[in-house]
């Protein structure tokens, strides 16, 4: 068996999964690294770190900034400068992205077995001893100490890394963007480790918004290894932005116009980028660039360097001129991007919301500088983006004398999703029902069959009813109380009449062993909604043993 092959199996589900997915989501999230003359200070810090390989040099750096001040561009600019062929003393080891666009990177389970599987394939004797490790287990089982400990630490310490060896650099990014109630809790048990055993060869780049408990965990840090965005001068950070914008805006380079975008992003790259966007759609000469550019500087005139100042143009840009009506369709449809388990195309949206595509492919032409289609699927540019929409304090605002109201209700909106998903698989046109995947005996095993049955699990399970039968949990599980009464009985009536058929379907999309979880989490919500006696009953329905 090939090594690759070995790993995947020795680390599944996680790892398989996990790696796939990181080289997938690379080609999907569009990141850029950092323009030539920029961050020089910042970059050359953090190269002159990792490159020591020193006893006494620190394991960890930690880079912090709030949203939108770049994290994410340094560090994938150091994952390309490191990930090179190159000599001595430091290669890239592995990296992970976190980032709340897919279940895989915003999972906390799923980042040491994906940093193990890289790491493996890059040093051959840390994987001699991950391979030696027992994994009777599932990784995805243990916590996260144990993780780190088992499949990290322990067959790293075993290899033995020699002195003259190379050190090996792992980047995580935006840690904050885990969901989990304690996503320090990575950060936490590896410095633990770092302190418990002498660990060389081995270092971390982590990278996150100023969250309380790992400001708290890094306070501890040696302060050469600690970079807060925020305390960069603010000059440094406007000649970082003048020169961003006169590679990216050449016709306006020297133009009032330019030096006001420069003051009023005050330091955050993500405000001149997202305006970068406006102006660099289509092929626009240095008088229609200004005609753009005019309106956007006018209208966060009153408060510079406010993300939500920008937002709120935008969002005004592409919605104020519609009626209730086509403004709630709207809004609903952007809500549905927002807050989809998983990434989906304008199709995928516009059946869960039971509307026209082609109103869903509106929104993402009226909101181009936010939102971008890859491959079919509808992602942010950034997560600054979701967090407007979902705070009702930036996204209800008011202009003169005219109030605006674009907010997300999250609870209502997973609620509707959760109705949809019960209404698609219900439905007698796409919906569940007996042999989903045509097989003509019950005697034969999917292997002996198993071209035909793909064609006919891809002609007869459709994409939005694929994400109905994956995430219909994810979004019952989002609903609180006040929203919940009438999804209970379409939950009871769903499990007692259409399980088999959703089992089935999971089983032909070979995610049967999620079935009992998901039904598991599905009893938990119904337990935490209901009055105790009719939660009981409806547990009696799933778990009748």
């Amino acid at each position: 068996m090939l090594q690759g092959e070995k790993l995947r199996k020795h680390l599944e589900p996680s790892a398989m999964a996990d790696h796939r997915f990181i080289h997938e989501e690379k080609s999907a999230l569009k990141r850029d690294t950092c323009t030539d003359g920029t961050r020089v200070n910042i970059l050359d810090a953090i190269t002159k770190w990792a490159n020591d390989s020193s006893m006494d040099s620190p394991p960890v750096f930690w880079l912090t900034g709030q949203a939108g001040s770049g994290k994410t561009t340094i560090a994938y600019t150091i994952t390309k400068g490191f990930g090179k062929e190159k000599e001595l003393p430091t290669i890239l080891g592995a990296n992970f992205f976190c980032s709340r666009q897919f279940g895989e990177t915003r999972s906390l389970q799923r980042i040491v077995p994906t940093i193990a599987f890289q790491l493996a394939e890059k040093c051959q004797s840390y994987r001699t001893g991950l391979l030696e490790v027992d994994t009777s287990d599932a990784v995805h089982c243990h916590t996260i100490q144990e993780q780190i400990e088992k499949f990290l630490i322990k067959p790293w310490m075993e290899q033995k890394l020699r002195r003259d060896l190379q050190t090996y650099l792992v980047v995580v990014d935006a840690l904050d963007e885990i969901e989990h109630i304690e996503k320090s809790s990575f950060l936490e048990q590896l410095l633990k480790s770092f302190e418990k055993d002498n660990i060389t060869g081995l270092k971390f780049l982590v990278t996150s918004r100023p969250d309380p408990d790992i400001v708290e965990l890094c306070a501890t840090l040696p302060t050469d290894t600690i970079c807060k965005l925020q305390d960069v001068p603010i000059e440094d950070a406007k000649l970082d932005i003048t020169t961003y914008l006169d590679v990216k805006l050449k016709h306006l380079n020297g133009t009032p116009e330019l030096s006001k975008l420069n003051e009023q992003s005050a330091g955050l790259f993500i405000y001149a980028a997202t305006v970068v966007k406006i102006l660099t759609r289509r092929k626009l000469d240095k008088d229609e660039q200004l005609s753009l550019l005019r309106p956007l500087l006018f209208s966060a005139s009153s408060d510079f360097g406010s993300i939500d100042q920008l937002y709120r143009h935008i969002m005004r840009d592409a919605f104020s001129d519609l009626d209730n009506g086509l403004l709630s369709t709207r809004l609903c449809v952007l809500n549905t991007f927002l807050c989809s388990a998983e990434r989906i195309s304008a199709s995928v949206a516009a059946s869960l919301v039971d509307t026209q595509i082609g109103i869903a492919r509106m929104v993402l032409d009226s909101l181009y500088a936010v939102l971008y289609v890859q491959d079919g699927k509808v992602y942010w540019y950034h997560a600054s983006f979701p967090d407007f929409i979902f705070s009702c304090a930036r996204s209800n605002f008011r202009v003169d004398v005219k109030d605006f109201s674009f907010s997300c209700d999250t609870a209502a909106q997973h609620s509707l999703l959760a109705h949809a998903c019960f209404r698609i698989m219900n439905s007698k046109e796409i919906g569940l029902r007996f042999n989903m995947g045509e097989i003509k005996s019950s005697y034969l095993l999917d292997v002996e069959h198993a071209e035909e049955l793909r064609e006919n699990v891809d002609k007869n399970i459709s994409p939005v009813l694929r994400y109905a039968c994956i995430h219909w949990v994810h979004h019952l599980s989002a609903v609180s109380v006040g929203h919940s009464s009438s999804l209970c009985e379409v939950l009871s009536e769903f499990i007692q009449f259409r399980v088999l058929f959703w089992i089935e379907v999971m089983n032909l999309l070979r995610l049967s062993a999620d079935c009992f979880y998901l039904l598991q989490d599905a009893g938990c919500w119904a337990t935490k909604v209901q009055e105790p006696a009719s939660a009981f009953n409806f547990r009696l329905i799933i778990f009748p043993h």
